[in-house]
C-alpha cells in the first residue's frame, strides 16, 4: 500500500510539471488505468505480440537518425525483442503503443551487451524500458526518446545476494516507484539496487557501442546513488571510463532517474 501511495505520488508530480500534449496525456492515462485494472488474458496478450512482432519485421534497411534526443526524428527505427534469452521489455501496453524503437546501432549494440552480461551473470534477467517511437518525435512523459537513440533500463535488484525480480512486472508503474539513497526500497531495507551489476552494464554497452561505430553521450543516474555506483567492485573501472554522468540536473529529472538509468548514444 506505502508502494502505490508513493506510485500515486509521482504521478501526480509528472503529470502537474512535465511538459506534455493533453491527447499524450490521455492516452497514457488510459494506458495506466488498464494496467491498474482488469489484465487482458495472458492469451490474448501473446496473439497481439505475435501480430504486432510479425508487422514490424526488419527489412534490413539501415535507420536515420535526425535531430536530437530532444527534437529529432527516427527513419527505419528497429523493435527491440519483447523477450530475448536474458531479458525481457518491461510492459505489453509500453510496447504495443510503438515505444520500443531504437537506431539499428543501438539495436545490435544492446543485444550484444546482453549477450556479454550473459556470460558474467549466466543465471540472470535484465528488463529494458522505454526507448523511441516507430518515427521518432515527442514520447510523453520524456523530454527525450526523439530519434532512437535513447534507452531505458530498470535496475536490476537483489535481496541478500538473490536476485529479485518482485517489482519487475508493474509495467508502467515501475517508471513512479521510489527508491532511498541506498537503493533500497522503503519498508524492504533487504531489497537493493545491484550497483555492481549496473556497473558492468554500462561497461558492457560503451563496448559495444564502440564496435558500431557509437558512445555513449550521456547517462542519467539520480546523482544520490552514484557514490553507491562508483564504489561497486567495478566502479573502478566505470569512473576511469570516462562516461558522462551529469550532476546538474534539474530536481524532478534528477528524482525520476532512481528506478532506471536512461543511456543516450551518439555517433564517436
Amino acid at each position: 500500500m506505502k508502494q502505490l501511495s508513493l506510485c500515486i505520488c509521482r504521478m501526480a508530480l509528472m503529470i502537474a510539471i512535465l511538459p506534455c500534449a493533453s491527447q499524450a496525456q490521455q492516452s497514457l492515462a488510459d494506458s495506466l488505468s488498464a494496467a491498474l485494472g482488469a489484465a487482458a488474458p495472458a492469451s490474448d496478450n501473446r496473439a497481439a505480440l505475435t501480430r504486432y512482432v510479425g508487422s514490424h519485421i526488419d527489412d534490413g534497411t539501415a535507420s536515420t537518425s535526425i535531430g536530437t534526443v530532444f527534437q529529432g526524428t527516427l527513419v527505419h527505427g528497429k523493435l527491440i525483442p519483447f523477450q530475448g534469452y536474458n531479458f525481457d521489455y518491461y510492459d505489453t501496453i509500453s510496447y504495443l503503443d510503438d515505444r520500443a524503437f531504437v537506431h539499428d546501432k543501438v539495436h545490435r549494440t544492446v543485444l550484444a551487451a546482453y549477450q556479454d552480461m550473459a556470460v558474467v551473470f549466466p543465471e540472470r534477467r535484465f528488463t529494458i524500458m522505454e526507448c523511441s517511437k516507430q518515427a521518432g518525435g515527442k514520447i510523453w512523459p520524456h523530454r527525450t526518446h526523439q530519434n532512437g537513440m535513447s534507452i531505458d533500463f530498470m535496475v536490476p535488484m537483489s535481496q541478500g545476494s538473490a536476485a529479485f525480480y518482485g517489482l519487475d512486472t508493474l509495467g508502467f508503474q515501475h517508471y513512479l516507484l521510489e527508491y532511498n539513497p541506498d537503493g533500497s526500497i522503503s519498508g524492504q531495507p533487504d531489497v537493493k539496487i545491484d550497483f555492481d551489476i549496473v556497473a558492468v552494464h554500462l561497461l558492457a554497452l560503451q563496448k559495444r557501442a564502440a564496435a558500431q561505430g557509437l558512445k555513449i553521450s550521456k547517462i542519467l543516474f539520480q546523482k544520490e546513488l552514484l557514490d553507491d555506483l562508483f564504489a561497486s567492485a567495478h566502479g573502478v573501472a566505470l569512473r576511469a571510463s570516462k562516461l558522462y554522468f551529469p550532476t546538474g540536473l534539474e530536481p524532478l529529472i534528477n528524482q525520476l532517474h532512481d528506478n532506471h538509468y536512461h543511456v543516450d548514444f551518439a555517433p564517436r
